[in-house]
């Protein structure tokens, strides 16, 4: 396996972020990484939502990462922070809008 840090297309962002960790690495260290990452500069993180949203008669399931933020985009809600980093636990099923085949 080629170092990562030898690939000169790979930006230093994504080193720091990511890094290269030999071997096999679980997905929640992968998340954990992603998530301190964007802390240390500077974002708040937010809790994942459910997967079935509480509260929000609009949605059966979340299908993507910003149910979490719908009242602050909608106006109905201001949070104390602009910047914000979160790892969305969500559905993927197919639909008109299936990109399943793009995302794995």
């Amino acid at each position: 396996m080629q170092d990562l840090d030898s690939r000169s297309w790979v930006a230093s962002d994504t080193k720091e972020c990511f890094g290269y960790v030999s071997g096999m690495t679980s997905s929640n260290d992968i998340r954990a990484t992603f998530l301190d990452y964007f802390v240390r500069n500077g974002h708040q993180p937010v809790e994942s939502s459910p997967l079935v949203p509480r509260n929000d008669p609009t949605l059966m399931f979340t299908n993507s990462g910003m149910v979490q933020f719908k009242n602050v985009f909608t106006g109905q809600e201001r949070r104390p922070y602009v910047r914000a980093t979160s790892a969305q636990k969500c559905v993927r099923a197919g639909g008109k809008h299936n990109d399943l085949d793009n995302v794995g």
